[in-house]
């Protein structure tokens, strides 16, 4: 008669956290999801996961627990556990982005070099905020104006840098070395957080009418992507540029372009 064993209860120790930190470096996330789930997997060190510890988890949970939970599982081979799903993504709310305008005011009133050459970087390359706090003066090739690096997902990325911009970048870069970390501010461990701190202040005062609470490195994306849509670019151009897996998730921009087109239809019919 075949019997059925049921797995040992897992309780995550030192070892166990090597092994978790090994199988994430064989998954291939990114520097950024590493660290948050390795942040998430010493929550459980000397505790039990079992089926009635995982419900209670998840009352609350970050938006991308349930995707931790799930590779720790599956790293310790503890199938009997379920993860529960949710019914579905939530409606995205309408993304938030900047005039073209608002965003040359910011250029032009940067209260430092640094700030505003990482606006440019988010803005004319799509930048996001990690990578371009990730940026090292080997990534720079002023001689063929262009930039090299690893993005989300350890991909690599390529883009032209231009020539304005790369006026102001030269002379900035001189003081440091090829591995230096240009745009990093000195003994700050969350370099994304002080940047997108440094934003919120500084579009406080420059751009005043706007909603703060919609302000930060990301909208530069949003940005760029409605920018370029408005100039009449293919959604497969703009999905392109700001590194997209699926061209979905650059539609969101054809309806940003569908409210200037109303303005200029009831224009029109007047």
């Amino acid at each position: 008669m075949e019997t059925t064993t049921t797995p040992t209860p897992l309780v995550l120790d030192a070892q166990g956290l090597k092994d978790y930190n090994q199988f994430l470096n064989v998954k291939g996330y990114s520097k950024n999801t590493k660290e948050a789930y390795t942040r998430y997997a010493k929550r459980w060190i000397g505790k039990t996961l079992t089926q009635e510890h995982i419900n209670a988890d998840l009352t609350n949970p970050p938006n991308n627990y349930r995707s931790f939970l799930r590779g720790l599982t599956e790293c310790f081979q503890r199938y009997d556990l379920r993860i529960p799903r949710t019914t579905g993504r939530k409606k995205k709310n309408i993304i938030h982005y900047l005039t073209k305008a608002e965003v040359e005011k910011l250029f032009t009133t940067a209260p430092e070099a640094r700030l505003r050459l990482m606006y440019k970087f988010c803005f004319q390359l799509g930048l996001r905020a990690s990578e371009v706090c990730n940026i090292q003066k080997r990534n720079i090739d002023t001689v063929n104006k262009k930039i090299r690096g690893v993005g989300k997902g350890n991909k690599a990325y390529e883009f032209p840098i231009p020539d304005t911009t790369l006026q102001d970048l030269i002379p900035y870069m001189e003081r440091f070395e090829p591995e230096d970390y240009i745009f990093q501010w000195p003994d700050l461990i969350h370099q994304r957080h002080k940047f997108y701190f440094e934003l919120k202040r500084h579009a406080k005062e420059a751009l005043p009418h706007r909603d703060i609470r919609h302000i930060h490195p990301h909208v530069f994306r949003h940005s760029l992507g409605t920018y370029l849509k408005e100039l009449g670019f293919d959604l497969r151009d703009i999905q392109t540029v700001l590194r997209h897996a699926d061209i979905r998730t650059v539609e969101v921009y054809t309806a940003v372009n569908m409210g200037k087109l109303k303005e200029k239809w009831h224009e029109a019919m007047r």
